[in-house]
């Protein structure tokens, strides 16, 4: 995935090359990684990443041409803006300045695994992720808000780029990234909620005008979204990406197949295809970024980003960035942090919302800002408010009302809506916080340390919670603490009545009638009724937290590419009514109850047995197993009502631009049918798992789910340095009996402390091999209630 320059492999070839050969590669060795670059501070640091074979040579200072084009069209860009020169060397490539730096990043972009002892894509994808977070960390410490970076992606380079935003040293540094462009990126998800309309998400024809992306189609490898630090309706809008709609490498038709990396080896060395032309997208992109980069650089020099970093050094060259690790995934986990730290930052391994609400309460923190009664509260988005006088405490908040800031709830509401992008906490009390329904809760009793930075803690009463704040590690908070005093850290034991804490994911408040929700999208519309025909209620500018306590089936609505009859009521909204295309999450708010009673997903039949659902589409076949391998049984002609009395994971189908592997058991029929053809959710709310051995065997009460990668080891216990009882030699089909938190675990660039409990193997996997989130939907958690069979 990118142009190749190689030298002829002599003498006989390695596994890789063999490979090579029989797919008709050209039989040349792999790029060496590009040679290391001095690193200094400049104003502005473009960090370029070439595709997979790309090297640096002879007139090919970035790696390959497409690079070349997209750091001339930034560089132009910069310059528009009276900033460096767009200066060229003699064949016509960019080339640094005073103003401009630019680098390539040295890693091994290795298509296959040429040698037994070098990387191959996936360890390569990972050397790579790390040395690029190690050069954000470098230029964010070292120089500081002097220094402002923009990271281009090429194919490999792109797909590296989208798993660096996921790398937690990246993220503690984030502020230092200004940009971030991918081309061609073969991670690509075309689904992702918003990315298209802010046109941070470019998908052009072959005369690069504008294209509309199908949600169904996307990257040729896993597709992953873009993190909400980054992506515009999530964050700052920061990432900005650009596909052909024949470019197969970022928009496969589909969804991907297991053999597909057959088709990366063999289309590696082409450069004259679609995949290596996109140089008319170059200078528009590159203006695009720009924009956004000083609109990021503005932000981040007008809020201070926390402690203020080293000094800068000029362009003095700084010590040399040490190289990556050649470590395993299992290797012991890096030395703690030092206990004595006390300072506004993360102590500690954190996931990247925890880390990036730490860094903007320590910005508030940093900012000297005063405790405010009420601040915070009554604003939307949320920032600071001038206060108001306490009641309970007239003279100590007498200045309340002329000093603009938080109390301890509009404090950290405000932090977790700047990590997430989104107000997730809600205008709410800090009791209304802790009584809120969120994934991970740990009780006092369990003491700090089942606590880890990022997390929200709470102080009072179970009945009476009185303040919060976000814990940073080493035993201290970021806290709020009570008017006439500044917002601060201090020790969590300075405080005698910690009750408890919660773990914020940043996809919303785990569902519940009175858990925060989200929109997403830019002006979108609530309704006095469930139409959109009915008159306009209020508007939302940008993503808004809402509260939604019922939902139901209305009129069906198209946007955004999909189709919804789902409406949900806004009772702190004047009662209004918003369409749950424009509400994050599932298309039909699991835990939220039905406004009348009845989803219009059918109620129990006169026996009790099941419920009535609705099927759509026409010539819909059922299938006498949860595949559609399995023999038909019968075919529905048009939209019928049926019987349904659980529901299974089965095999994966995509029809109709949707893909699903949940499969509904219609008792009638003696038949399944594809959740796809089944009015609701992907996962049927309020229809149980199949616990009976019905229809081919699917019951059981799991999960079936769908394994990757060679030589997978399944552990007794949910820890890496448990024995193994099992390997898993390659991809297949496990069932998965429930989940739980443990051991954090790195691997094949991705870091997760999920693990899952397969029944069928008696034993547990990290949830890094299961394709999915990270944290399966739709499988329970492993608790008292529902302990693994025979553990």
């Amino acid at each position: 995935m990118g142009h190749r320059r190689g030298r002829v492999v002599q003498g006989i070839l390695g596994a890789g090359a063999l490979l090579g050969a029989l797919l008709g590669i050209p039989q040349q060795a792999h790029a060496d990684p590009a040679p290391p670059q001095p690193t200094v501070c400049k104003p502005w640091v473009v960090i370029s990443a070439y595709g997979a074979d790309a090297s640096v040579g002879p007139g090919a200072p970035w790696g390959s041409p497409v690079n070349s084009q997209y750091i001339g069209g930034i560089t132009n860009a910069l310059k528009a803006k009276g900033i460096g020169t767009a200066a060229r060397d003699p064949d016509g490539n960019p080339r640094a300045d005073d103003a401009v730096d630019i680098r390539n990043l040295s890693y091994p972009a290795n298509a296959l695994q040429y040698w037994p002892w070098e990387p191959g894509y996936n360890e390569s994808l990972k050397l790579g992720t790390e040395q690029l977070a190690r050069e954000v960390s470098w230029y964010n410490t070292t120089c500081g808000k002097g220094t402002n970076l923009i990271l281009l992606g090429y194919s490999m380079g792109a797909h590296l780029m989208k798993r660096a935003m996921q790398d937690p040293l990246l993220q503690a540094n984030q502020e230092a990234v200004a940009a971030v462009v991918n081309v061609a990126d073969p991670s690509r998800s075309n689904g992702q909620p918003g990315m298209a309309q802010s046109g941070q998400t470019r998908t052009v024809t072959p005369d690069f005008a504008p294209a509309e992306a199908q949600a169904a189609d996307g990257g040729l490898l896993q597709r992953a979204t873009v993190p909400e630090t980054f992506s515009g309706f999530l964050g700052d809008g920061r990432y900005h990406d650009i596909c052909r709609t024949d470019d197969q490498f970022c928009n496969r038709p589909g969804q991907t197949l297991p053999g597909d990396w057959v088709d990366i080896a063999k289309r590696a060395a082409d450069s004259q295809g679609p995949h290596g032309d996109y140089a008319r997208g170059a200078d528009s992109t590159g203006a695009q970024a720009v924009e956004s980069a000083l609109t990021h650089q503005a932000e981040r020099n007008t809020v201070p980003p926390g402690p203020p970093p080293a000094p800068g050094t000029g362009d003095s060259n700084p010590p040399d960035i040490p190289p990556p690790p050649q470590g395993r995934p299992d290797d012991p986990p890096a030395p703690p942090n030092d206990p004595n730290d006390k300072s506004c930052a993360p102590h500690g391994d954190t996931d990247a919302t925890g880390a990036a609400a730490i860094r903007e309460a320590c910005a508030v923190v940093g900012a000297d800002t005063w405790y405010t009664w009420g601040g915070g509260h009554g604003v939307n988005p949320p920032g600071a408010t001038f206060g108001h006088v306490d009641s309970s405490d007239p003279e100590r908040s007498r200045n309340d009302p002329d000093r603009k800031g938080f109390d301890c709830s509009g404090f950290v509401r405000y932090a977790f809506y700047k990590a997430t992008g989104y107000d997730v906490l809600g205008d709410r009390t800090a009791e209304q916080m802790y009584n809120a329904s969120w994934p991970v809760r740990m009780t006092a009793g369990q003491g700090e340390g089942a606590l880890r930075p990022g997390d929200l803690v709470f102080f009072g009463t179970s009945g009476n919670i009185h303040h919060t704040a976000i814990y940073l590690g080493n035993g201290q908070i970021a806290e709020a603490p009570q008017s006439d005093e500044k917002i601060r850290v201090a020790p969590l034991r300075g405080h005698d009545d910690y009750t408890g804490a919660v773990r914020i994911s940043g996809a919303g408040g785990g569902g519940g009638g009175d858990a925060p929700h989200s929109t997403w999208g830019t002006n979108v519309r609530t309704h006095t009724e469930p139409s959109a025909g009915s008159a306009v209620h209020s508007t939302f500018p940008g993503p808004t937290g809402i509260r939604v306590d019922c939902q139901r089936r209305a009129e069906r609505v198209t946007s955004e590419g999909y189709t919804s009859d789902v409406w949900s009521h806004l009772p702190d909204d004047g009662g209004s009514w918003v369409s749950n295309i424009y509400v994050k999450g599932p298309e039909w708010i699991p835990g939220v109850p039905a406004c009348d009673g009845d989803p219009g997903q059918g109620g129990p039949p006169g026996d009790g047995a099941g419920s009535r659902r609705e099927t759509w589409g026409t010539d819909v076949a059922l299938r006498g197993g949860p595949s559609s391998k399995a023999q038909a049984t019968d075919v529905l002609p048009k939209p019928t009502t049926v019987r349904v009395d659980c529901q299974a994971r089965g095999e994966e189908v995509t029809a109709d631009g949707v893909t699903n592997d949940a499969w509904a058991h219609l008792p009638d029929r003696n038949a399944w049918v594809s959740n796809i053809y089944v009015r609701g959710g992907a996962w049927l709310e309020g229809v149980p798992e199949c616990d009976t051995n019905q229809g081919g065997g699917y019951g059981d009460n799991v999960d079936f789910r769908d394994t990757w990668g060679d030589d997978v080891r399944v552990h007794r216990d949910p820890a890496q340095g448990s024995p193994a009882v099992t390997t898993l030699q390659g991809p297949g089909q496990v069932r998965v009996h429930c989940q739980v938190h443990a051991e954090r675990v790195t691997a094949e660039g991705y870091t997760n402390d999920a693990w899952s409990y397969l029944s069928d193997r008696q034993g547990w996997i990290s949830n890094i091999y299961l394709k999915g989130g990270a944290w399966q939907d739709g499988v329970p958690l492993c608790a008292p209630g529902n302990p693994p069979p025979g553990r």
